[in-house]
C-alpha cells in the first residue's frame, strides 16, 4: 500500500554495515550446525570460506535491502521504533559442568506492530526470483531460517514471527512466511551448544550430530579421535 500510494519522501537515507564483528559466541544463524562442526568453528579448525566476487555483490544487495526496509517500517509506516531495529542480544551462560559460553544475535525487526493484526518479530530474507517463485524456499534453507527465527522469538519472548521474503529481481515482490515460537526446539539447540562448550573446555571433540555424517563439514578432522 505504501508503494502504491506513490507518495514518497524527498530523501530516504540508509546506512549499511557490511562487516560482522568477530566474537566467541554461538549464533542463531548456526543453530542447525552439527556439534562437531560448531566445535571446529569455535577452535578455528575449519578452512575459512572464500567468497566469489558475485557472492560479495549479493551480500551487499542484501544489506542494502535490509536497511531500506527497516527505514520504511520505522520512518514511513511507523510500525516499529529504531530500538527494534538490529536489536542485539548478548547472553552469558554456564553449563551444568561449570563451563561458560556466550549466545549472541541481532534481530532485524524485534517488534513490528501491524495494525489490526498484532505484534510480530520480522526477519528479512532476500532471495533471487528462482527461489522466490517457489511456494517455500528449499527445505534446507527453510529449516535454517525457521531455526534462527525460533531462537529470536525466545530472545524477545514473542509467540509469532514473519519471515519477510524479498525478491531481489524484478518485479521485486514481497511475501511472508509465519513462524511460531517453539521452546522445545530451542531447548534442544541450547543443549547442543552446552555440549560443545563442555567439549571445548575438555579439548575433546563431540560426536557428529549430522543426519548424514558422510557430509559433515568436520568429517575429516580429529581422525585420531574417531579411530
Amino acid at each position: 500500500m505504501w508503494f502504491a500510494s506513490g507518495k514518497f519522501p524527498d530523501e530516504i537515507p540508509i546506512t549499511i554495515h557490511p562487516n560482522k564483528e568477530p566474537d566467541d559466541a554461538f549464533h542463531p544463524s548456526s543453530a542447525l550446525k552439527c556439534a562437531r562442526e560448531l566445535y571446529a568453528d569455535m577452535r578455528d579448525d575449519l578452512p575459512h570460506e572464500k567468497h566469489t566476487v558475485d557472492s560479495q555483490k549479493t551480500f551487499q544487495i542484501g544489506h542494502m535491502y535490509h536497511a531500506y526496509l527497516q527505514h520504511l517500517v520505522v520512518e514511513e509506516l511507523g510500525f516499529a521504533s529504531w530500538d527494534d531495529i538490529e536489536k542485539e542480544y548478548d547472553f552469558n551462560f554456564t553449563t551444568e559442568a561449570g563451563n561458560p559460553y556466550r549466545v549472541r544475535g541481532f534481530i532485524d525487526i524485534a517488534r513490528c506492530l501491524i495494525p489490526n493484526k498484532g505484534t510480530y518479530l520480522v526477519d528479512i530474507k532476500t532471495m533471487n526470483a528462482r527461489i522466490y517463485v517457489q511456494d517455500r524456499p528449499p527445505e534446507s534453507l527453510m529449516e535454517k531460517y525457521e531455526a534462527q527465527v525460533k531462537i529470536y522469538l525466545e530472545f524477545e519472548e514473542l509467540d509469532d514471527a514473519l519471515i519477510l521474503c524479498v525478491e531481489k529481481d524484478s518485479p521485486h515482490r514481497y511475501k511472508e512466511i509465519a513462524v511460531q515460537r517453539d521452546p522445545e526446539f530451542v531447548a534442544e539447540v541450547i543443549e547442543k551448544w552446552e555440549t560443545v562448550a563442555d567439549a571445548l573446555a575438555q579439548g575433546e571433540p563431540p560426536a557428529c550430530t549430522c543426519l548424514n555424517p558422510s557430509k559433515c563439514a568436520a568429517r575429516d578432522l580429529y581422525i585420531d579421535v574417531l579411530n
